[in-house]
């Protein structure tokens, strides 16, 4: 349910804000594959010279790095959402998990700017 089905009023400017994330799926993967194959090696190369104990710890790193970039794709579901009328201001955000915080603050006392670049629009 958006914000604006409870309001009466025209609204003037809506967004949805969420966050940027640069690395794709096929890029994840791509990350993963190179740095689980440059652990690898770096591990064979120790494990050949008697250090087998450190390619488990590069395991780990790999393990670590893909838990870190889960969690960072995780995060990025939360979003929120941005809605000013003549009448009010409505916020709403929504976790990763889906949980919603809806706020609404009257319009008088608000100020509402749009800076535009020529560049962007």
């Amino acid at each position: 349910m958006s914000l604006s089905e409870t309001a009466n009023a025209e609204l003037l400017f809506t967004a949805r804000l969420t966050p940027y994330r640069s690395l794709g799926p096929r890029g994840f993967r791509i990350l993963i594959g190179l740095v689980g194959l440059v652990c690898f090696v770096v591990g064979l190369v120790f494990f050949i010279a008697g250090l087998w104990p450190v390619m488990g710890f590069l395991g780990l790193d790999v393990l670590m790095i893909y838990w870190a970039f889960k969690a960072s794709y995780k995060s990025g579901r939360a979003y929120e959402e941005v809605e000013v009328s003549r009448e009010h201001v409505a916020l709403c955000k929504v976790s990763p998990g889906g949980q919603k915080w809806n706020h609404w603050f009257p319009q008088f006392g608000t100020r509402f700017e749009v800076d535009r670049h020529d560049e962007i629009g």
